[in-house]
């Protein structure tokens, strides 16, 4: 059987995917490869699409297997995810789920997704809920880190048993990732609180700005750090970071790359503090440091603490810290993980590091004193989601004089709803309105 990471490192071929979906699930039943065009309606943005086979577990529940080919540099994900909806009510009536795989030809990359559409049982069987299908992503493709998909799909690739739809489900699943990552995280974390509590240097530069509880300041010197660390790491993977001409086209492994190349002492003294301070904290000549472009980024993070006499105090954090040849530094574990900048919601997840994560790892690392005091509690997607949604269909009904459960419905359950003339004419009610209102985010700070 061949190796997963020969079959989804590379750029999607459908050769490739057929022997992946034929190890992944040991029994489909794979059909003739036929691109099919799809309707008119998802033209836009999807250009063709083949079914691979179909599926069914030991508990009958049954699973379409599809390939989409999407129109070059299309991030429609709503539209992606709609048309397997699409297929799902009408085409493969009762199937509950699709792996599917989307790609293009010009990325190298490609997304393996998992789609699901609940159904309930009701007096007239089972029927369709009134609810949007959720779709759940590993970016793979080539230079696309590899952990996080082997990790989750390997159990189920290399077992000869056939897998149940809940255990597929698990395997795409965003929280097992969480889990994993939270862990090594929270290991370098403690890792550098432990160095610096007893590190001279630090000591002396923590009275020196007045903090009577060394602890205290070695915690939000932490926090700090690898939050720098974290946030260089989504943008370097927009492609901002160490730029030689276009943004988008720079080294999405820069800080990897810079501790690979240094052959000095203290890499945090003389690479990382240099970049955080005197290039991401300041607005510089076209962006140039050291010969190539890197952003300006404003917010705060890349102020030095309080008045931290970054330029003068050395505190000899070791180099292997940050990377060695064991593969356990911290920027060798980051490197192993998926980055994405992707705005998620409760039906579109990529499995793969996002800004949410972080909020949690945040929450999580303080103690419940800490929090109270701080006021530094994470409010999960689903109730910002649901919050947004309200606030929406209020606003809106006040505005077009629409019922408000209608705008509420087509809000929340706009994915699944059949496009009649009242949809229409609600929908462009409701985005001459949208088009006028302006949102704040209160939680600024």
């Amino acid at each position: 059987m061949e190796n997963i990471k020969n079959l989804l490192t590379v750029p999607f071929s459908k050769s490739n995917y057929k022997k992946f979906i034929i190890n992944f699930l040991k029994e489909a039943e794979t059909l003739p490869i036929l691109e099919k065009i799809p309707p008119t309606t998802f033209r836009k943005t999807i250009e063709s699409y083949i079914v691979f086979g179909t599926y069914k577990d030991v508990d009958e529940n049954e699973i379409i297997i599809l390939s989409i080919k999407v129109k070059n540099n299309s991030s429609a994900q709503t539209a992606h995810r709609q048309f397997v909806a699409y297929l799902l009510e009408n085409e493969f009536i009762n199937y509950k789920a699709a792996i599917v795989a989307y790609y293009d030809d010009i990325r190298e990359n490609w997304k393996l997704s998992f789609v699901t559409i609940e159904y309930s049982l009701s007096d007239k069987g089972v029927e369709l809920k009134f609810k949007p299908a959720k779709r759940f992503s590993f970016l793979v493709g080539k230079d696309e880190p590899t952990k996080t998909y082997v990790q989750q799909l390997n159990p189920i690739y290399d077992s000869n048993d056939k897998p149940t739809l809940n255990q597929i489900t698990d395997a795409f699943s965003v929280s097992r990732l969480s889990r994993d990552f939270y862990e090594q995280y929270k290991i370098k974390y403690f890792e550098l609180y432990d160095y610096l509590i007893t590190n001279t240097n630090f000591i002396k530069e923590a009275k020196r700005l007045g903090y009577i509880e060394i602890e205290k300041f070695a915690t939000t010197f932490c926090k700090k750090t690898l939050g720098q660390i974290m946030f260089i790491h989504f943008v370097q993977k927009k492609g901002w970071m160490g730029v030689e001409n276009c943004w988008g086209d720079g080294d999405k492994q820069y800080l990897l790359n810079t501790t690979k190349s240094y052959n000095g002492n203290n890499y945090f003294n003389d690479v990382l503090e240099p970049l955080f301070y005197n290039a991401l904290n300041v607005k510089r000549t076209n962006d140039l440091y050291l010969g190539e472009k890197v952003p300006f980024l404003n917010g705060g993070l890349f102020h030095p603490i309080e008045d931290y006499d970054w330029k003068n105090i050395d505190f000899c954090i070791p180099n292997d810290y940050w990377y060695n040849e064991e593969d356990n530094g911290l920027l060798n574990i980051l490197s192993h993980y998926n980055f994405t900048v992707d705005e998620s919601n409760p039906e579109e997840q990529e499995v793969a590091i996002d800004p949410e994560m972080l909020g949690k790892i945040f929450e999580s690392l303080l103690d419940t004193k800490d929090r109270s005091s701080l006021g530094a509690f994470y409010t999960p997607r689903e109730i910002v989601h649901f919050m947004c949604e309200e606030s929406l269909a209020v606003r809106l009904a006040k505005d077009t004089g629409f019922d408000y459960h209608s705008i509420a419905n087509y809000i929340r359950y706009g994915d699944a709803l059949k496009e009649t003339e009242y949809i229409q004419t609600l929908a462009k009610e409701i985005d001459e309105c949208i088009s006028n209102y302006t949102i704040v985010d209160p939680a600024v700070g």
